[in-house]
């Protein structure tokens, strides 16, 4: 018991300790997924202007092409207007900017042609002109939106310094290096705790085997105790009985000595050799009636052991399947910071890249750098599906691991069917068993009730013999009386005849 106090005590510590633990564990794990989901939003931030940067860029290159094209058409149509301008000028000598339709030298139908063009060539400058102003808008648009972009990205990267600045501090190394070494505790504080559950389990067991063994020592004892005292009365009665029987005995062969009471001693000894043959087998029944309660006290006894077995099983199962529930959300748990971290680490291995090149780069080589990036993108998400399937792996092999623990449960709850069907039919045995008992208490009570109306017979046999010996004692006193007044009588005429001869 004081081993089982101090395991207690020593439980309840390392129950303490493991909760404080526990806490200050649970504390760092929320600033550490403070961090990782600032630095996450910061991630989603970056990825969003990266793409803005891009499509900027993309839209800016297809104005650049659109403005290039225009700038290009805009160049043929100027062609076209100073070849037109130096045809007018070789044939009229006026400007054709400003064309004079009452020119009547040339064809009415030329002149109308040329001024149809002309209005046409005004018409689509005017049209690029717009164009190129709305693209130049565009452009400045654009451009603007791309520096904002930039200044956002040089605070992203002020931002990642100063997350770089911080992971790599003292403090955050300190803190670290406390929670690894927490975890250690942790784990050293539970493999404790097991080693301790295992003991205190063990030790419970033992105190039930003693108790179990306490009461089936204790059972016996009961037993022939109530045995020894039924035995003792017994004796005591069987003792009563043969004094009366020698009683009995002594009294009739005082009375045989006299005539005509030979029926009633003959009747009297044939029900006196009888009691000992009915004592005999109720001797044998109360022992049949004494095995009957030890087999029953040992079918108990076995049944609280299977049952206390049953318990403990089932005890067992319940613990293991919190273990196998525990443990695979902490594998689920796991893998899902895994996947984070490897997620964040490619993340900032691509921030970083990123930032390398783009502070060596100049903007003509822009473009080229963006394919890289994409396909750079591109083998990262093949190494990340990669990894994925490597975990899909582990994640067949922990399925596995769980099959072999369903198998393990089951074949523990075949076993627990298998007690529980021990159980039940020990269950039958007792049930028949206490129907014997039954049938066997109700055959002694029968048999105490003959007794007690053997007993009251025998009672009246004795008030029948008192009354008896009283008649005939009272018959030995009249004989007694009428011999001496015979003897009286003869002594008298004797005296009579004397006197009247001596007269």
């Amino acid at each position: 018991m004081v081993c089982s106090s101090h395991f207690l005590e020593r439980i309840r510590e390392l129950g303490s300790t493991a909760s404080e633990i526990s806490l200050e564990l649970n504390d760092a794990v929320r600033a550490l997924g403070d961090l990782h989901l600032k630095h996450r939003q910061l991630t989603e931030k970056h990825h969003e202007e990266r793409y803005l940067n891009a499509r900027s860029k993309a839209e800016q290159k297809r104005l650049k092409e659109e403005l290039a094209s225009a700038a290009a058409e805009l160049e043929e149509s100027k062609h076209k207007l100073a070849v037109l301008k130096a045809q007018g000028d070789t044939t009229h000598g006026t400007p054709i900017l400003f064309p004079t339709l009452g020119n009547k030298s040339l064809p009415q139908d030329n002149v109308r042609d040329k001024q149809k063009e002309l209005q046409d060539l005004g018409a689509s400058h005017k049209e690029f002109t717009g164009l190129i102003s709305q693209r130049l808008a565009e452009i400045r648009r654009l451009h603007e939106e791309r520096i904002e972009i930039l200044n956002k990205l040089a605070t992203f990267q002020n931002i990642l310094t100063d997350l770089k600045s911080i992971s790599s501090s003292k403090a955050f190394q300190f803190l670290k290096d406390q929670l690894q070494k927490s975890q250690a505790e942790l784990d050293h504080c539970r493999t404790l705790l097991e080693k301790l559950q295992v003991n205190k389990d063990k030790l419970i067991w033992q105190e039930r085997e003693i108790n179990v063994k306490v009461d089936l020592s204790g059972i016996p004892h009961r037993v022939s105790l109530n045995c020894e005292s039924t035995l003792a009365v017994l004796d005591q009665n069987l003792r009563k009985v043969v004094d009366e029987k020698n009683m009995l005995a002594l009294k009739l062969e005082e009375s045989s000595r006299e005539p005509g009471r030979n029926q009633v001693i003959s009747e009297f000894k044939a029900l006196v050799s009888s009691l000992p043959g009915e004592m005999g087998a109720m001797q044998t029944e109360l022992s049949k009636y004494k095995d009957d309660a030890s087999e029953l006290h040992s079918l108990r006894a076995e049944v609280r052991s299977i049952s206390d077995i049953l318990a403990r099983n089932e005890h067992a199962i319940n613990e293991s399947l919190c273990i196998s529930t525990r443990a695979g959300s902490e594998v689920r748990d796991l893998r899902s910071r895994v996947c984070e971290l490897r997620q964040t680490n490619c993340e900032l291995k691509l921030f970083v890249e990123m930032y390398k090149r783009e502070s060596t780069d100049s903007r003509d080589v822009l473009e080229s750098k963006d394919r890289e990036y994409c396909e750079w993108a591109r083998a990262h998400s093949l190494k990340s599906s990669l990894d994925d399937s490597r975990l899909e792996q582990r994640v067949k092999a922990a399925i596995e691991a769980e099959a072999t623990s369903q198998q393990r449960l089951a074949s523990g709850e075949a076993q627990i069917a298998e007690l529980r069907g021990k159980m039940e039919s020990a269950r039958r045995d007792i049930g028949s068993l206490s129907e014997l008992l039954k049938s066997k208490h109700e055959e002694g009570e029968a048999y105490l009730s003959e007794i007690e109306s053997i007993g009251q017979a025998y009672e009246d046999i004795q008030t029948q013999n008192q009354q008896l010996l009283q008649q005939i004692i009272e018959r030995d006193d009249h004989n007694t009386k009428v011999i001496l007044w015979t003897h009286l009588l003869f002594f008298v005429c004797a005296d009579v005849s004397l006197f009247s001869t001596l007269v």
